[in-house]
């Protein structure tokens, strides 16, 4: 979320920054938004934002349909962040209410989705993640809570890792009964 925090309304920041003729403050941002979206697995941010920070520096100017682009690329963060948000101040952690927990074929199909969407859409692997934690019973969530707290943080090469671990311990503990 510090991600979301730190960059959400960049697309406006650079808007800002160009329209008062500012390209060194422009630089700045769209470099940072491409660092910090390249190191969380956020391709089409860290793109847009490189194309932004390149076009700066060659004295270029930026389309604000590039512009355009970036702040769109940031909405599924937005909308998963105050869905987040607001999951997190209405609901208690575990609901005793909630069904028995996933089996653990449908687990690993949901996992190899989750980590697979990380690659490619944030948005749709949070969607995804948080239909799957819904479902899950108590001690289900306590196995995934290292991914949900990556996720959380936007940690996404971390939370990669753990969902293809605890797919293998899934796979091997199917293989056992």
């Amino acid at each position: 979320m510090q991600f979301h925090q730190q960059f959400a309304d960049a697309a406006a920041q650079l808007g800002e920054a160009l329209q008062h003729g500012d390209n060194k403050r422009a630089i700045h941002i769209s470099h940072s938004v491409k660092g910090a979206g390249a190191n969380l697995g956020l391709q089409t941010i860290s793109s847009l934002a490189a194309q932004i920070e390149q076009t700066l520096k060659q004295g270029k100017s930026v389309e604000v349909s590039t512009l355009t682009a970036l702040q769109q690329a940031f909405e599924p963060l937005t909308v998963w962040v105050s869905q987040h948000q607001a999951d997190a101040s209405t609901q208690p952690d575990i609901d005793p209410s909630e069904p028995q927990g996933v089996e653990p074929e449908r687990m690993a199909a949901q996992l190899v989705q989750i980590h697979q969407l990380l690659l490619t859409n944030m948005g749709s692997a949070m969607q995804h993640w948080q239909t799957l934690w819904k479902h899950c019973s108590a001690p289900q969530r306590a196995a995934l809570a290292e991914v949900a707290d990556c996720l959380e943080n936007f940690e996404v090469e971390q939370a990669r890792q753990l969902l293809a671990q605890l797919n293998n311990q899934l796979i091997a503990a199917s293989e056992d009964s």
